[in-house]
């Protein structure tokens, strides 16, 4: 859902990954309501949708934020925002953005919204989930992840977001629920062959 903080925490995971010292590539790729440079200050009149539809090069779009790290942004809002994220264009642009970064960070949108962030997922070695304490239930928390497995995504982990920080043992609360939430999961995700390893990662921030 929306509010959830899946492009801060995005953002921030690029940033702590370039700060330890990895080249991090952080890529909007909610090509829907993109936040990204909004949050950075970046510009962003043309990215990712022109890269994919062979109107820019990635060099032409790619921005530097701090350093060992880049940004690419959303560019314009296209009208099939699904259809480019699950093109050959979009699989071989990570692929190349994988063999120059240590890590490739792809902000998607949320997944209890559209179908982009599963799509997302086939092509990246791993999806972080980040869930909104409060804002979703623990069924919906469910449906996602069961739909993330159905199409083969590897759920990675959850980031806990907008956890209560008044009451008594608010936090040990909300996390205790979603680890209930996660463990009943478990079971049912299916063995998954090894993917290439030529890189590090790829991380997709997801949000439900």
């Amino acid at each position: 859902m929306l509010g959830e903080g899946k492009s801060t925490t995005a953002t921030n995971l690029a940033l702590t990954l370039a700060e330890t010292g990895f080249t991090v590539c952080l890529v909007e790729g909610d090509l829907r309501r993109p936040r990204v440079m909004d949050y950075m200050g970046l510009e962003g009149a043309a990215g990712l949708t022109e890269v994919l539809v062979g109107r820019a090069e990635v060099e032409d779009v790619m921005q530097p934020y701090v350093t060992n790290m880049r940004v690419i942004g959303c560019g314009q809002i296209p009208p099939n925002p699904s259809e480019l994220l699950g093109s050959n264009a979009m699989s071989q642009l990570m692929e190349r953005l994988a063999n120059e970064f240590d890590y490739v960070i792809i902000d998607g949108p949320p997944m209890m919204a559209v179908t982009d962030s599963a799509i997302l997922s086939t092509i990246a070695d791993g999806t972080i989930v980040v869930v909104g304490v409060g804002i979703v239930r623990r069924d919906e928390l469910q449906r996602t992840l069961n739909d993330l497995d159905r199409v083969g995504g590897n759920v990675v982990g959850l980031v806990a977001n907008r956890l209560p920080v008044k009451g008594p043992d608010a936090y040990r609360q909300a996390y205790e629920e979603y680890r209930e939430t996660v463990e009943a999961h478990a079971p049912q995700r299916r063995s998954r062959s090894a993917r290439s390893r030529r890189r590090r990662a790829r991380n997709v921030a997801d949000s439900t």
